[in-house]
C-alpha cells in the first residue's frame, strides 16, 4: 500500500499498479486520474501535468469493471525528484468518455469540472527519482 509521500523506485511503477478503493458509496460510479505534475522536471515543469493513466466508470470497489480510457503509460523519462498524483472523483453517473487529445499539459481540474466530476473523493501522492537533478 502507498502512503502519501512514499519515495518509490522508477521499476516500482513501471508497470500498472494495483488499486484498491477501499471506502466507496456503494451505488457511485468513480473515475481514476494519475498524473505527473513535474514533466520534464520539477524545476521547470512545462508539460505539467502529463497524464499517464484514467480510469473512467469504475463500480464499486471493482477496479477492472472501469473503462481504461487512457492505458497506463508508466513513467516518462526526465530529471528530479517527480511527484505522481493519483486522484479519485465521483462521477455523476455513468459517462461515455473520449480520451484527451493528448498526455502532456492535460488540465486536471478542468478535465474534473467539464465532466461535472467535483473535487476528488480521495488522493494520493508518491515520489519517484529521475535521472540527475
Amino acid at each position: 500500500m502507498v502512503k502519501p509521500g512514499d519515495h518509490l523506485s522508477i521499476n516500482d511503477i513501471a508497470n500498472e499498479p494495483k488499486v484498491e478503493i477501499t471506502q466507496f458509496n456503494s451505488t457511485a460510479v468513480y473515475s481514476l486520474v494519475m498524473v505527473d505534475p513535474d514533466m520534464p522536471s520539477p524545476y521547470k515543469p512545462e508539460y505539467k501535468d502529463v497524464l499517464i493513466w484514467m480510469v473512467n466508470n469504475i463500480k464499486k470497489n471493482d477496479f477492472e469493471s472501469g473503462d481504461f480510457t487512457v492505458e497506463y503509460s508508466g513513467p516518462e523519462p526526465g530529471k528530479g525528484e517527480h511527484r505522481y498524483v493519483v486522484l479519485l472523483f465521483q462521477q455523476p453517473g455513468f459517462q461515455q468518455i473520449k480520451p484527451p487529445s493528448k498526455r502532456a499539459n492535460f488540465q486536471t481540474k478542468q478535465w474534473a469540472k467539464d465532466h461535472n466530476w467535483g473535487d476528488p473523493v480521495a488522493a494520493v501522492y508518491f515520489k519517484v527519482k529521475h535521472g540527475d537533478a
